[in-house]
């Protein structure tokens, strides 16, 4: 009993000092039992997602892995090939205003005009 004792006071102490949101709950001391029970079910279930969603992850990438690179030089629009995939920046511009691509490779006595 004592290692039991001794193991239920370690786990206090970690549940206590965690930074895992729900498993602070399961060991502080006051807690009804059936708000305890209600924790441990929503952080296995949240532990069941994870590895379900890792698991597709790693299913999805084992079967068409992806490759990833980045060039240190810039690459003319035409010369990108077929399917490309462009990240858009978060501010929004509508092409009918300025279309930069269009406007890139532009002399400058072009661009006063």
């Amino acid at each position: 009993m004592p290692r039991i004792r001794k193991g239920f006071k370690h786990w206090r102490s970690f549940s206590e000092s965690s930074t895992i949101h729900g498993l602070q709950y399961l060991g502080e001391r006051g807690r009804p039992k059936s708000e305890r029970v209600c924790w441990v079910v929503m952080l296995v279930m949240s532990l069941f997602g994870s590895g379900l969603f890792i698991n597709k992850s790693w299913t999805k990438w084992k079967n068409s892995p992806v490759i990833i690179s980045f060039s240190e030089s810039s690459t003319p629009i035409w010369k990108v090939p077929f399917p490309a995939i462009t990240i858009c920046s978060e501010t929004k511009s509508r092409a009918t205003v300025y279309n930069f691509s269009g406007n890139y490779y532009l002399e400058p006595e072009t661009l006063n005009e």
